[in-house]
């Protein structure tokens, strides 16, 4: 059950600009901290608080007044010189220990982020922070191109990577922060058709994509090892999606989701639960093998073939590919680079 293939093009909505800080205005800009060079010590990627949303929704696009952050004007010429140019370069040599991103809000992004990220630090194995900056990215775009084309239906929404585990806590009412159309980078579940979930699979140190779809109540499970969607069983039932129907099914009755859709373009065929047995291996790796250290960019990739509903091969390259692909999301990251006042 695969989405409708098109021809595959090997370009991104998100293709990386030629100067990563062209885009930011002068007014937002400041002079660089002291100079620190990089180091394979530095201390781990922060998690703070990344609640506050930018109302702009696309992260090429300056925030307005009120949700900006002060930034002191200084010359473009002063800056150009001592700004790392792209995030290879911050790594490498870079201009401060560690810089933000205005689509991971005020998270401190230190070297090991970027290193991580590039496939130069712990064996290229994403986290969970790099994993919900590409959902937010993602989510940015959908929500310009809502704005600019506010008649286009766009059937599907991404969830970051915990609303896997706020689904099994009790104190966060079944993760319905993501599903009533509070928060605005997330539209209500009334909505859209399809939810993908991005999970973290510990035991095996591997990522897994969950596609729901709301018309057939129908959970579809994507692996990146080809081992482990053969016997998901085990998995599934050992606390990966153990009880998630459960608590899916109780989370649409908090938001009261079946009186909602009744006024929304995609309609269950009936009310029903969750049935979570399905398994696309239409973009598993034929070789039979899994994707390794690889495995959270294949994620990231194969969430913006989806939604995009373009055709994904995994028979050649993929190991090139997923390099190439690290550099698009470095890109994105880093050319949303921004300076709150300390």
């Amino acid at each position: 059950m695969s989405n409708p293939h098109e021809k595959e093009v090997e370009q991104y909505h998100s293709q990386p600009t030629k100067s990563s800080l062209n885009w930011v205005p002068n007014k937002w800009r400041r002079l660089s901290l002291k100079h620190v060079g990089s180091s394979s010590g530095v201390p781990k990627t922060s998690r703070d608080d990344v609640t506050n949303i930018p109302k702009d929704g696309d992260s090429t696009v300056p925030v307005d007044d009120t949700s900006k952050v002060h930034m002191e004007d200084v010359p473009v010429n002063n800056e150009s010189r001592s700004l790392s140019k792209d995030a290879i370069e911050f790594y490498n040599n870079g201009d401060a220990p560690f810089c933000y991103s205005r689509i991971l809000g005020i998270n401190k992004l230190h070297t090991q982020f970027w290193g991580v990220l590039l496939g130069y630090l712990n064996d290229g194995r994403l986290s969970s922070i790099h994993i919900e900056g590409w959902v937010r990215r993602m989510m940015f775009i959908r929500g310009a191109n809502k704005r600019t084309n506010p008649d286009v239906e766009i059937d599907w929404t991404i969830l970051p990577p915990q609303f896997h585990s706020e689904m099994y806590d009790y104190t966060t009412k079944y993760g319905s922060e993501y599903a009533n159309g509070l928060n605005e980078l997330y539209p209500p579940f009334w909505e859209v058709q399809y939810i993908y979930i991005p999970i973290y699979v510990q035991a095996i140190e591997d990522w897994l994509l969950v596609q729901i779809n709301l018309c057939t109540m129908e959970l579809t499970q994507y692996w990146s090892n080809h081992k482990y969607s053969k016997h998901y069983g085990s998995l599934i039932h050992n606390g990966v999606l153990q009880k998630f129907d459960m608590f899916f099914d109780r989370l649409l009755d908090a938001v009261s989701y079946w009186r909602r859709v009744i006024h929304g373009p995609y309609k269950p065929q009936k009310k029903g639960y969750l049935k979570t047995g399905n398994i696309n291996d239409d973009y598993l790796p034929k070789n039979g093998g899994g994707l390794g250290k690889d495995s959270g960019v294949f994620l990231c990739m194969l969430m913006y073939k989806l939604v995009h509903k373009k055709a994904f091969t995994v028979e050649k390259g993929i190991e090139e590919r997923c390099m190439k692909f690290r550099h698009v999301m470095a890109d994105q990251f880093y050319k949303t680079r921004f300076f709150p006042d300390e």
